[in-house]
Parts: C-alpha cells; sequence; structure tokens
C-alpha cells in the first residue's frame, strides 16, 4: 500500500524517520547527521507530505515496518 509512497522518499528522508523511530528529536538528530534542526524539521515534513501521514511517529513507523518487509519477507508454504 505504502510501497510507492515510500520509492519517492529520499534516502535522507528515510535517514530522519529512522531516527525518528529510535524515539530521538529533531533537536537529538541534528547533531548525528551535522545539519540543523530546520533542516531535519524539513526532512520530516517532506517524508510526512510524500506519505501522506502527518504524524512523525507514524510515518516512522510505516517506513520500519516496509523495511522490515523488504529484509524478511513473508515466507509463501504450500
Amino acid at each position: 500500500m505504502f510501497a510507492e509512497r515510500i520509492a519517492k522518499l529520499t534516502e535522507k528522508e528515510r535517514e530522519v524517520l529512522r531516527l525518528v523511530q529510535r524515539r530521538l528529536t529533531s533537536k537529538e538528530i541534528a547533531p548525528r547527521l551535522g545539519i540543523t534542526i530546520d533542516a531535519v524539521d524539513a526532512r520530516i515534513k517532506n517524508a510526512t507530505r510524500k506519505l501522506g501521514i502527518p504524524d512523525r511517529g507514524k510515518a516512522a513507523l510505516v517506513l520500519a515496518d516496509f523495511e522490515a518487509e523488504e529484509a524478511y519477507p513473508q515466507q509463501v508454504y504450500l
């Protein structure tokens, strides 16, 4: 469902959402990435807009679930 939207995210937007998933604030993320708090917030805003999810935590969760599914696809046994 979200695959097409997630494909539109830049790697930098994904990187920020991964840190949001770890419950870091914009203030904590900024020095880790060597960018300003405003740049962090801009990346989050762009990512949430692309995903159509206004909540940063929920957007991070959607990305985490998607990446987990890519890493470990469900097996189908017949």
